[in-house]
């Protein structure tokens, strides 16, 4: 067995491999060792720069950033852009975001107000318990839906329910 082990020559993509491993962790390693900030280019600087830098009092702080030059986030325009509602059964709004009023009419079926004009929105919806729940446009105001509740019958009946509206 020993002879064996002996014997045991890698082949050349093994050695190859090996040979690009050490090469790609050198340089990484000399890189980081004798590159600093001054090298770079495009005023992009690591997090080190930032903290030891004299010139920023020892750190970087919210006086240090010019917030004119920051622009917005772009998740931050997406959620303006959604609008939600949870209605108890009685017709009662929980909560939501930009929703106003919620009201039963009949049985099974609730008036959702919002606080702006949702004409060309689409709304999304579900029951709490198991149901079906439909969402249509109300005719007589801009900034509100009609939703009908069912039980799995098809039968109106009154559920607590979600609705989630996209603009």
């Amino acid at each position: 067995m020993l002879r064996k082990l002996r014997s045991y020559r890698p082949s050349h993509a093994t050695v190859v491999a090996w040979l690009a491993l050490f090469v790609a962790l050198g340089g990484t390693a000399y890189a980081a060792a004798t590159i600093g900030s001054a090298q770079i280019v495009d005023n992009s600087i690591k997090s080190v720069d930032v903290r030891n830098d004299s010139s920023l009092g020892g750190g970087l702080t919210g006086a240090d950033i010019k917030e004119s030059t920051l622009s917005g986030v772009a998740s931050a325009n997406v959620a303006k852009n959604v609008l939600s509602a949870y209605v108890d059964s009685d017709g009662t709004l929980s909560w939501g975001r930009g929703s106003t009023v919620a009201s039963r009419t009949t049985t099974g079926r609730y008036i959702v107000t919002f606080n702006r004009d949702i004409q060309r929105c689409v709304p999304t919806g579900s029951t709490r318990l198991a149901g079906e729940l439909s969402v249509t446009q109300t005719p007589t105001s801009k900034n509100a839906w009609d939703v009908s509740t069912r039980d799995s019958a098809g039968n109106p009946t009154d559920l607590v329910f979600s609705l989630v509206v996209v603009c």
